[in-house]
């Protein structure tokens, strides 16, 4: 665990304020991954074919549900990046939640 720069030893960071759970951000991601080359949504078109896109990237890798809400989250640009940044913080508790809250905004 990381600790806070000047704090006693053994004090935790605070997930930085953003939407995804605490255990969504905690859960550890495979050592020596390596994100593949992921298509951006802006908040234009449809976003359930970017998520179907998006999910048949991940099945390639056999991504978990929390590596999934990271990595989808970083393909957010524009209008769909604007929507993640404003989400209440830890408002997203699990990749069917996030892909739920995003085709119920962009439809």
């Amino acid at each position: 665990m990381q600790e806070k720069a000047g704090s006693h030893h053994g004090e935790p960071i605070e997930p930085e304020p953003q939407p995804l759970s605490a255990e969504i951000w905690n859960a550890p991601i495979p050592e020596n991954f390596k994100p593949p080359h992921l298509a951006t949504f802006d908040g234009r078109g449809n976003p359930m074919e970017h998520v179907t896109a998006f999910n048949n990237r991940m099945a390639v890798v056999g991504a978990a549900d929390s590596l999934k809400c990271k990595l989808l989250a970083g393909t957010f640009t524009d209008a769909a990046l604007r929507w993640y940044i404003n989400l209440p913080r830890f408002s997203i508790i699990s990749y069917h939640d996030m892909i739920r809250k995003l085709s119920a905004i962009f439809r």
